[in-house]
């Protein structure tokens, strides 16, 4: 108990030096200007801010664009791949093979070359999907960019400091006063209003739409 009341005298003393004095005008500074800083933490859920503006729907058709033509481009590749084989093989069907040579040799270099032309696909398949993991990483960035500074804005008001996006392997509970979703999405929706935006009516989510 002393240690407490130590420990508080300190406090207090530190006050008075850093504000000027130990009177009431002093006290109350020292405490104004500790309320006047945000504290407690706000909550916004992304997916249903994305879902009401629409947004969830517009960045699912840009990643299925993304793989519809990431797909095609491996398409192209396995193509031209083999073609390039077939005619390998032609090619060497057409050539003698010189005295002595192992009739298996040019078996052989086709069981290679199909070899190093299903590596090299696999490769490209892997290349594709990263740049599409990329890119949907990027659009959901671009979204939580936007985002943020109404959230920020709308927790400001409500004297929170700190927000977090809803996710239930974080949070476990919290108060829906601290729920700031309702606010975000009217805010957002008039500022693409007032940006010459069509309102989007409120629709359900796909089942496949990227988490945020």
């Amino acid at each position: 108990m002393c240690r407490r009341l130590f420990t508080w005298s300190v406090v207090v003393g530190l006050g008075c030096l850093t504000i000027g004095g130990c009177g009431n005008n002093g006290l109350s500074s020292f405490f104004g200007a500790a309320s006047s800083r945000l504290s407690g933490v706000a909550v916004v859920d992304l997916d249903e801010v994305a879902r009401q503006l629409g947004r969830d729907a517009s960045m699912l058709k840009q990643m299925n664009d993304g793989q519809a033509s990431l797909n095609q481009q491996l398409r192209t590749l396995q193509t031209s791949l083999q073609e390039k084989y077939q005619q390998t093989a032609r090619d060497l069907a057409s050539q003698p093979a010189p005295n002595g040579a192992n009739p298996e040799a040019k078996k052989q270099q086709l069981v290679g070359l199909e070899r190093e032309m299903g590596l090299q696909l696999n490769r490209a398949k892997q290349t594709a999907q990263n740049n599409l993991n990329t890119y949907r990483q990027q659009l959901i960035q671009q979204f939580r960019e936007e985002v943020t500074p109404v959230a920020k804005a709308v927790a400001a008001q409500r004297g929170l400091g700190v927000v977090v996006t809803k996710n239930d392997t974080v949070l476990l509970t919290f108060d829906d006063a601290h729920d700031i979703t309702a606010e975000v999405i009217v805010k957002l929706r008039s500022k693409s209003l007032g940006a010459g935006a069509p309102a989007t009516a409120d629709h359900s989510a796909t089942s496949s739409s990227p988490r945020r």
